[in-house]
Order: C-alpha cells, then structure tokens, then sequence
C-alpha cells in the first residue's frame, strides 16, 4: 500500500480521482452542521388527549400496549420503521411519529413554540 508523503501528493491523488479539496471540504462543513443541528433537536411526546402510548411492536394491537407517556415527555429515539419511532427511553418501545414533536433550536436553547402547546392548558375563549 502506497502512502501520501506530502500535500501535492494528496493533491495530485484527488485530482486523479476528479475531487477537489473544496469539495472535501464543503462536503465535510456540510456534515459537520447537520450533526450540530441534529445535536439541537429533541423529539417529545405529544397527541391530542394528552397521553402517547408506547407499544412493544410497531403496529396498534390490543395486547401490545406498554405503558402511555404524558405530552412533552423527551424521548430517545433510536430507530424508525415507517411511521413508528423506536424509543430507548424513558420506556423501551414504538410510538407512533404522529404522536410525537420533533423541536429543534438553531443555538441549542430551548424555546416554545406552536407544537409545544398542551392542548388541556386551553379552557376556551375568554372576554
């Protein structure tokens, strides 16, 4: 195996494989920031009547149901089939995507919004 000795060997390398270093580096810089932003985002539990419930398969079944999480729970996703969510915590198992929130923050720092609303907060219009 031949090892790159010096910058105009890396250089002339990428050249012959149609690269450039700004592609390299606007490749990496790209990836870089979607894993900062991915770093930002956090995924909660959020349906109309105020419970998610947590399900051993991904399917809606009568005899699999876990355990239901109140809204605004933070969940740990680990995997997706679908439109089900596999969660490690705070509960091991599938919760459906249309149940969940995904809130994300350019700079990390929470904030509320929209889709942070808890629907049994609201009692009606008041004058």
């Amino acid at each position: 195996m031949n090892r790159i000795q010096s910058p105009v060997q890396f250089t002339r390398l990428l050249a012959l494989m149609g690269l450039s270093a700004t592609t390299l580096l606007t490749s990496f810089l790209t990836t870089s920031t979607q894993i900062a932003q991915a770093g930002s985002c956090r995924t909660v539990a959020k349906d109309w009547d105020g419970y998610v419930d947590v399900r051993s398969a991904p399917k809606v079944r009568f005899n699999n149901l876990i355990t239901m999480l109140p809204n605004s729970t933070e969940l740990e996703v680990i995997g997706q089939q679908g439109d089900w969510l596999e969660i490690y915590a705070p509960e091991p198992g599938w919760v459906a995507e249309n149940q969940t929130r995904r809130i994300c923050s350019r700079d990390g720092k929470r904030r509320r919004t929209n889709r942070d609303y808890n629907y049994q907060d609201y009692d009606g219009y008041r004058d």
